[in-house]
């Protein structure tokens, strides 16, 4: 038998937090992190549904990921910059709801749930960067392509990364990305 089992950990901060604060997170803020996060079924035996151990694990990370440097910059809901980047090759924002994404430079990237076309923006028309993100040193700047655009909001809620591939699709580079620009233009307009 088996029992359905909604996977919460769509985001690696809110994980970590759940994670560290442990019993010590009130009840109902535990329940409501789960409740908003909470989209994606899993096939779980019920024994796991039914221990009395502290934890079980659903589904474990994969055991050759390392931590990736995030050096790729959201400016702003569509665009980021990756420092000392060149224009050349393929740019995408490839992404996992699981945290699956296995990346190795020289290799396609596997594990993936998606992917979203990012179009190079030429160094002439790039804006330059918000005065707060004054730090952001020169780069290739991206945006993300309109066919993509309403698919982001996927990509934002689990483990995303930006890759720069040659043209059969093997991993150049590859970036984690500080999320601040994007996450702060989405929610702009929410009611404080």
């Amino acid at each position: 038998m088996r029992c359905p089992v909604r996977s919460t950990f769509r985001s690696s901060l809110p994980a970590m937090v759940l994670l560290a604060l442990g019993d010590a997170a009130p009840l109902h803020a535990r329940h409501a992190h789960h409740a908003r996060h909470a989209s994606h079924v899993l096939d779980v035996p019920k024994s796991a549904c039914d221990a009395t151990s502290f934890q079980t694990i659903l589904e474990a990370t994969p055991a050759d990921l390392s931590p990736i440097a995030a050096r790729a910059v959201w400016l702003d809901a569509q665009r980021l910059r990756w420092p000392d980047m060149p224009s050349s090759g393929r740019y995408r924002l490839v992404y996992s709801a699981r945290g699956q994404l296995i990346v190795n430079v020289g290799q396609p990237v596997r594990g993936l749930d998606g992917a979203l076309s990012l179009t190079v923006v030429p160094a002439e028309s790039a804006d330059r960067a918000p005065a707060r993100f004054g730090y952001v040193q020169d780069g290739v700047t991206l945006v993300v392509a309109g066919k993509d655009r309403l698919r982001l909001d996927d990509g934002l809620r689990g483990q995303l990364l930006v890759v720069n591939e040659d043209q059969e699709g093997r991993v150049v580079a590859v970036s984690s990305a500080q999320l601040a620009g994007a996450v702060d233009a989405r929610y702009a307009t929410a009611d404080r």
